[in-house]
């Protein structure tokens, strides 16, 4: 089974301006042109705020059982969304929905085992670019003080071995 990445911006919900509601089928419209089905679509997606600094995840999560349009939006959901804009006060509030496709890239009802074991690496992923403010309170059950220099939690200033394991694990730059 592959997996398809698709970006849609959350119009009309701005932190900066204090503007904490959207229309979801705008939403979804807008989704939809980007990419036809996706809203019926399963797999896992990810919350996350755009600012200068590029974009931050806060919240991973998952649609094994359901469609994106049945999940991604039920009330638990835009509460982590609120306390994401809450804690970072800018950006524009984004989407990544991360589709189950078949091989031939139509859309698959997905593996439920296969889409947990996504969610997971995601979170992993999303918790090493936001260890402070990832909401996720499940698959994050490490220690928070860890810290792998060049890997996990890299403090500023990374000396030459933290950036060759970098460069050896992320393909950056020595």
């Amino acid at each position: 089974m592959k997996f398809k990445p698709v970006f849609v911006a959350i119009p009309f919900w701005s932190p900066k301006k204090n503007v904490k509601k959207f229309k979801i089928d705008e939403f979804w419209d807008n989704a939809e042109k980007t990419s036809s089905g996706i809203s019926n679509a399963r797999g896992c997606y990810i919350f996350g705020l755009q600012a200068a600094g590029g974009i931050k995840p806060y919240y991973v999560g998952k649609t094994s059982g359901q469609s994106f349009k049945n999940e991604v939006f039920t009330a638990d959901k835009i509460l982590k969304y609120h306390d994401a804009m809450d804690k970072r006060k800018n950006g524009t509030p984004v989407l990544v929905l991360i589709q189950a496709i078949t091989k031939t890239g139509k859309i698959a009802k997905g593996d439920a085992g296969l889409i947990d074991w996504v969610e997971s690496r995601l979170i992993e992923s999303a918790l090493a670019r936001n260890p402070l403010g990832l909401i996720n309170k499940l698959k994050v059950n490490y220690p928070s003080e860890v810290i792998i220099p060049g890997f996990w939690n890299s403090p500023v200033g990374a000396n030459k071995h933290s950036k060759a394991l970098n460069a050896m694990l992320f393909g950056a730059k020595k």
